[in-house]
């Protein structure tokens, strides 16, 4: 446990198991929120293995601060743990450099009680100055190679608040064209259910088997948890677009706070020239405006490709194709903190800031390195 005087009350550190009652509440009304801070996230992680822990800063009743922590052991290399889009902060900017220290503070604490090995932190979107403060204080630059692997470098959000016609204003010419054109063909988009899951499943895997790709779903349980456990609180919801009763496109949305974020998708193959995908992100960006969330998120775009762009260069890279039609929606491109890595081992740790970094870097080490951990 920790404390610090702020103007008020003195802010209270803790760590626990079980998730405290207000924790949800706590997530919902941060800005920027995320979906895989809740507890309800820690009880989809749980099929795969995960177990979580809580870091919970409190001034008074109320909680100010805080990160869920995912918990695994990890083979031969034992326990990691893992801060996805975290820690949060609900405080005046005046107190808030105050609490980042001490949940910094906090987090090394916590990797020591539970014996940690490595505990990776993927700060949440305006987690830039945390980055900054994580990287002063011991922790290093999480290599693209290591597990987790190819973390989004970006995103790319629309501001919903001036209201859905407003929203469509914004988008590229021939996106609205081609949303016209789904409606005169014959296109619908419905709201799926629970029954739709397996449809969902099937046209999410044929996509990654077209890309050559491995879903980075572990598996049809964790999205049937998924939607268990997020559609039941008001916060799923699938769109399918349909042709002459077929689904061509499935997309299932999450939403927390302000934020509706675009989770997966899935499309069977030749059906590009019904345009289904435009037609359900459009129906996702107009629920998500009446439903009174403030942003859509795509939750992944490659910077990088957004400036060969805007050079009017057409990047040959993997990602260019799905950079481009997320463009057309408009919407404010935003690179993202780095992730980051924290190494309780001392030894350990100088190891990897000397030579470690480099090997990660190699293409051959993180295969055999894999082995090693299984």
């Amino acid at each position: 446990m920790g404390t610090m005087g702020t103007s008020k009350l003195p802010v209270i550190v803790t760590h626990q198991a079980d998730p405290p009652a207000d924790w949800d509440d706590f997530v919902m009304e941060c800005d920027p929120s995320h979906f895989e801070q809740t507890s309800w996230w820690a009880n989809v992680e749980s099929v795969d293995g995960w177990s979580s822990r809580y870091i919970v800063g409190r001034v008074g009743d109320s909680i100010e601060a805080g990160a869920m922590v995912l918990v695994r052991r990890q083979g031969r290399i034992g326990k990691v743990g893992y801060i996805f889009r975290g820690p949060l902060l609900r405080r005046e900017p005046a107190a808030a450099a105050r609490a980042r220290g001490l949940l910094v503070s906090g987090m090394k604490r916590l990797s020591r009680q539970e014996r940690l090995v490595l505990l990776v932190v993927v700060p949440p979107y305006d987690g830039d100055v945390l980055a900054r403060e994580l990287l002063g204080r011991g922790f290093l630059r999480h290599p693209r190679r290591m597990s987790p692997r190819d973390l989004p470098p970006g995103t790319i959000t629309i501001d919903l608040r001036p209201g859905y016609e407003a929203v469509t204003h914004g988008f590229r010419h021939t996106l609205q064209k081609q949303v016209k054109r789904a409606a005169r063909k014959g296109v619908e988009v419905s709201l799926g259910s629970a029954e739709d899951l397996e449809t969902f499943w099937a046209r999410h895997q044929d996509l990654c088997r077209r890309r050559g790709v491995r879903s980075n779903i572990p598996s049809y349980d964790f999205v049937r948890r998924v939607w268990g456990e997020l559609h039941d609180r008001g916060r799923a919801w699938m769109f399918q677009a349909k042709l002459d009763g077929l689904v061509l496109c499935s997309l299932i949305c999450l939403g927390a706070g302000k934020w509706f974020y675009a989770w997966r998708i899935g499309w069977l193959p030749d059906s590009e020239k019904a345009y289904p995908t435009q037609a359900a992100f459009c129906r996702a960006i107009e629920v998500a405006t009446k439903e009174g969330y403030h942003f859509f998120d795509f939750l992944e775009i490659h910077p990088d490709d957004v400036r060969y762009f805007e050079q009017g260069i057409r990047p040959n890279t993997p990602t260019s194709g799905v950079t481009f039609f997320k463009l057309g929606f408009g919407g404010t491109v935003k690179e993202l903190p780095p992730a980051l890595d924290w190494f309780p081992n001392p030894i350990l740790r100088l190891f990897m800031r000397g030579i470690g970094l480099r090997l990660l870097s190699c293409r051959w080490f993180p295969k055999r390195a894999g082995r090693i951990s299984r």
